[in-house]
């Protein structure tokens, strides 16, 4: 790509260069046709450089937008396989809520089964200390031997493994025991039961856990992967708005330099080739100037300008609005060069009748859009002679005369603006 904008540059500098020694030379000095034809030339290359710019720029364009939509594809691609794993992280959270809730639920009920156990413990305890107080009371009358060994028990199951004082328990108060007992027992494996159904879900719940952080490291690996693609989508636009800026730039050169080659080939076609050619020709019929007087205004009445002579546009002389059929005069008198419906290509382009007149001094002077044409060719005009009549013929718009003022073929300013 450095070639190509190297190249770029050189075009664009050198139609600039050219666009402005265009219009130095028109200020300066009328170029030879020669010149004109080598400046049309130059301007043919130019254009051809700017559209091979232009086509390599489009191509490069085309591809860079072939990337973009490749990564766009994939991008979309990335988004699909992120909203997927997202669902599946939001089915596993749940599942996993829904598994806290069941923990919670299991956990409250071992809560209460602590309660339970403590509160049948203490009653328990409660029983016991009872049996131990009755049985003191019951036995304080008894030998002492036997005292002692009721009062040395270390605990109640001492207590009631002698069998000596078994038989003293009441049976009543042995059931409560009993049942005391069992109840805790019943309780215990309740609670064992409960806890090994939360053991069970806990694994359960790490096994979700670890799945829901595993898809969470995938669209973590697919979100820097997508704000990968996402970077090199958006070098790659810059880089499509910095092309298509170019392609802009050489598209407004391009129409420059096709002004200034229309301009020139305008130059080159108008009237020039053809009224040097006819000068020529008229050039050994008589010697000196045939009329060495100044410009006489050429419509018969004042009339008001349409606009005046502007080589940039290229406008080389003045159009003066007039009714249609309105005389018009010869400027000076010289001998008719041509008197005829002049067409663009035909060397007298748009002029539609037209009449030109040299004035033997190198001089020319040309009268465009007439309705009618009043003079031949070789006929001698003299000064303010009627030579046709205002219309709007050729290129033209409206009723007016284009009147012009050549040296050697080349257009001048007119003396009347």
């Amino acid at each position: 790509m450095f070639s190509l904008k190297k190249r770029r540059a050189f075009s664009l500098f050198f139609c600039f260069i050219i666009l402005f020694s265009q219009i130095f030379s028109f200020q300066v000095s009328a170029k030879t046709v020669g010149e004109l034809r080598n400046e049309i030339e130059n301007y043919r290359k130019e254009l051809s450089r700017l559209e091979q710019d232009q086509a390599e720029q489009s191509q490069y364009q085309a591809t860079l937008s072939k990337q973009i939509a490749a990564l766009y594809q994939q991008i979309q691609a990335f988004d699909s396989q992120i909203g997927e794993l997202n669902a599946q992280i939001s089915e596993k959270q749940s599942a996993i809520d829904k598994l806290n809730e069941r923990i919670s639920e299991y956990e409250s009920q071992i809560d209460k089964m602590k309660e339970n156990i403590d509160t049948l413990e203490l009653s328990k305890k409660a029983t016991e200390d009872q049996l131990r107080e009755r049985m003191k009371e019951n036995y304080l009358s008894e030998q002492s031997g036997a005292l002692n060994v009721l009062l040395s028990s270390e605990d109640f199951g001492d207590f009631i493994s002698n069998v000596f004082y078994l038989q003293k328990i009441a049976e009543f108060d042995k059931k409560l025991t009993d049942q005391l007992n069992m109840q805790i027992e019943e309780i215990n494996k309740e609670k064992a039961k409960v806890e090994d159904v939360v053991a069970k879900i806990n694994k359960d719940k790490n096994i979700i856990t670890n799945s829901l952080n595993e898809v969470q490291r995938k669209v973590d690996e697919l979100n820097a992967a997508k704000g990968s693609q996402k970077a090199a989508s958006d070098e790659l636009a810059q880089q499509l708005k910095n092309s298509t800026r170019q392609s802009d730039n050489i598209e407004q050169a391009k129409k420059r330099v096709q002004i200034a080659q229309a301009r020139a080939q305008c130059e080159l076609e108008d009237a020039t080739d053809t009224i040097i050619s006819l000068q020529s020709r008229n050039r050994g019929r008589f010697r000196g100037p045939i009329d060495a007087g100044g410009y006489l205004y050429p419509v018969a009445s004042p009339h008001h300008f349409i606009r005046g002579y502007n080589p940039s546009t290229p406008h080389y002389g003045v159009d003066i609005g007039a009714p249609e059929g309105t005389p018009i005069f010869a400027s000076r008198g010289g001998v008719v060069i041509a008197s005829r419906f002049g067409v663009r290509g035909d060397g007298l382009g748009g002029y539609g009748n037209v009449v030109v007149i040299d004035h033997g001094d190198g001089y020319s002077t040309l009268y465009g859009h007439m309705i009618r044409r009043n003079v031949c060719v070789g006929e001698v005009v003299n000064r303010g002679q009627c030579i046709g009549f205002v219309g709007n013929t050729g290129e033209s718009m409206c009723n007016h005369c284009h009147f012009e003022v050549r040296r050697n073929g080349r257009p001048m300013r007119t003396p009347f603006g």
